[in-house]
């Protein structure tokens, strides 16, 4: 996918958009663009056409491409996904679960290479990425809720 390299360009519903998709809440995000929750809520709620800080733009499109290609989906997460008709030549197999732990180390570590590796800031990254990690945990958690939910209601028996 691209996205505008102008921050000036950025459309901060869709940017919204995007941070909902990757179940982040807003404090969890922020800590991980390096803003602050007022600054997201802000450029969020921004209208079309009206002006906003192009320095709050930038860091939230580094920090949804960060995280969208870092946080779990279907092939981050090495699961490989068979629809009706494909040809499977052996078994589909998932990817070792990681411990809680490692998601934060890995994470924190992309996070500080994305930014240029500062030096001084370990501590800073670490909180984001634990951050970053509960707010998909929390997700993960919530979507198992749904699921088990819609196998209990009476009207799909």
């Amino acid at each position: 996918m691209t996205f505008p390299a102008n921050p000036a360009e950025r459309q901060p519903k869709g940017d919204h958009n995007r941070r909902l998709s990757l179940g982040l809440d807003p404090e969890s995000f922020a800590a991980a663009a390096g803003i602050t929750v007022e600054e997201l809520k802000d450029y969020e709620n921004t209208w079309p056409d009206h002006e906003f800080s192009p320095m709050v733009a930038e860091r939230v499109g580094e920090a949804l491409e960060r995280l969208e290609n870092q946080l779990p989906n279907s092939e981050a997460a090495g699961i490989r996904q068979v629809r009706e008709g494909d040809a499977v030549d052996g078994p589909v197999l998932l990817a070792p679960e990681q411990s809680f732990e490692q998601q934060v180390r890995d994470t924190a570590y992309f996070m500080w290479e994305a930014d240029g590796r500062p030096s001084g800031r370990d501590e800073e990254y670490w909180h984001r990425a634990r951050e970053a990690c509960m707010g998909q945990f929390r997700l993960d958690e919530q979507f198992e809720d749904a699921v088990s939910e819609e196998d209990q209601d009476p009207r799909l028996t």
